[in-house]
């Protein structure tokens, strides 16, 4: 499936699914107890998850679960790993 990219690349493609996904789960999950008014993700878990690769996957829950999208002080964050993580990823590719 991956054998085009080098062991290194691999690593880091499967790295992003995983978190991505944990962070669109993430979103959903905070998103269903902001409505039952229920134990909440903290806003820091959600920017770690971010800053370590799930910047994607957690602008993803926002849009699906149109959940804090009207909350900038708590995006901001959000969008600014995405930059990074866009950029490094294409530094790595060779395209940035």
């Amino acid at each position: 499936m991956l054998c085009f990219l080098s062991p290194p690349a691999q690593i880091l493609v499967i790295w992003l699914a995983v978190v991505n996904f944990a962070g669109l789960i993430m979103m959903g999950y905070d998103k269903a107890q902001a409505e039952a008014s229920g134990w909440r993700v903290r806003e820091m878990t959600l920017w770690k998850i971010a800053f370590i690769g799930g910047a994607f996957g957690v602008l993803a829950g926002e849009s699906a679960f149109h959940h804090k999208t009207q909350d900038l002080t708590f995006m901001a964050p959000i969008y600014l790993a995405t930059g990074i993580w866009l950029w490094l990823v294409a530094k790595i590719a060779g395209t940035g």
